[in-house]
């Protein structure tokens, strides 16, 4: 005989937010602003796709603090160099 499966809830989803200034000598350089979901109830798949989620957070912070935040220190750079270097005073 074979069972039948029971109907169950929908996992509660509750959503996280986190929101970073990243600076460079006090001087704003990248805004950061993550959001993700958190799923609250019981059985595999509520765990799989928090896990799936945590991962992928820390992935893209990861990124975001490494390579997106030195290219924006760069270009910062080179626009501190362009206007110090009188080109973009707007003199002519």
């Amino acid at each position: 005989m074979k069972r039948k499966k029971e109907a169950r809830e929908a996992p509660a989803v509750l959503w996280r937010e986190e929101k970073k200034t990243l600076t460079l000598c006090g001087e704003p350089v990248l805004e950061e602003t993550l959001a993700w979901p958190e799923f609250e109830g019981k059985g595999r798949a509520v765990r799989r796709m928090t896990g799936y989620y945590r991962r992928l957070v820390r992935s893209c912070r990861l990124r975001w603090e490494r390579e997106t935040y030195c290219l924006a220190c760069l270009r910062l750079d080179d626009m501190a160099e362009f206007y110090v270097g009188g080109v973009g005073e707007g003199t002519s």
